[in-house]
């Protein structure tokens, strides 16, 4: 198992209609705790998209590769 993956990092990337980098994400699934006692709480620690792609969709399959779903804004519900 890769190490991210062990410790609740998740990386995705998504690509242009030439097969270029245009988006990647970065989060990771806090662990249980006394405030998330089912660790079903996540945090967002970097989007880029670049600047040719920007407003184009380019970021949303990375979101969705991801588990997010579109709610006004993008919205990951994490299994207990």
């Amino acid at each position: 198992m890769p190490r991210a993956a062990r410790i609740g990092m998740f990386a995705d990337m998504g690509e242009d209609e030439a097969g270029e980098l245009a988006a990647a994400a970065v989060f990771y699934r806090q662990s249980p705790n006394p405030h998330n006692p089912h660790g079903t709480l996540a945090h967002v620690l970097n989007v880029y998209v670049v600047s040719a792609a920007r407003r184009r969709g380019a970021g949303r399959p990375v979101y969705e590769r991801l588990g997010f779903a579109p709610s006004g804004g993008m919205r990951l519900n994490l299994p207990r």
